[in-house]
């Protein structure tokens, strides 16, 4: 990762910082991955096979992420083949895109690395695919081709109880193990 300067696309995060995009390092080579021009652009992991990135950003490279709602992407260290891993959208336009933790808009930080004997990336979401944690936060797991994708905990979130007191159940905390391509 590294920060870029002039303007963000993302307006509403700017005063967070400046842009930043992901680049490959191989030796002394260094190749920018991505241009979206965005703050957000963050959290690069490498998978085992050392041929690809996945990353969180709430850029809109397809058309598919009008919301502006933060998701994981996948792109190969020639920098070519961009994907979408994630489809999380809203109603309303996220304008804190992957610094939102409550709606509009979500908040995904991928953990650990990419399991090599499944392909599988664990990561903590407040976004909410299945309709089952609204004001809350979650673990999901998402193969590395976007397909697959699982929530592995049900925290009832924010809540307001039938007193009208308020509670929360939130995950945490929690460990995840993982092999590091190339590390033992």
């Amino acid at each position: 990762m590294a920060a870029l300067g002039g303007e963000p696309t993302n307006p509403g995060v700017a005063l967070l910082g400046t842009i930043v995009e992901i680049f490959f390092i191989d030796g002394k080579n260094f190749l920018e991955l991505t241009d979206f021009r965005r703050v957000d652009t963050e959290s690069p992991t490498l998978t085992p096979d050392g041929q690809h990135v996945i990353f969180r950003a709430s850029a809109d490279p397809f058309g598919t992420n009008r919301s502006g709602t933060c998701q994981l992407f996948s792109i190969n260290t020639r920098g070519a083949a961009l994907r979408q891993l994630t489809h999380f959208s809203q109603p309303e336009y996220s304008v804190a895109g992957c610094f939102a933790y409550t709606p509009p808009g979500c908040e995904i930080l991928p953990y650990g690395g990419v399991d090599p004997a499944t392909g599988t990336l664990l990561f903590w979401a407040s976004c909410d695919p299945f309709g089952t944690n609204p004001y809350g936060d979650q673990l999901f797991a998402i193969r590395v081709d976007g397909t697959e994708l699982r929530q592995l905990t049900h925290a009832r979130g924010l809540a307001t109880e039938p007193d009208g007191t308020v509670s929360t159940e939130n995950i945490g905390p929690f460990a995840y193990s993982a092999i590091v391509s190339g590390q033992h």
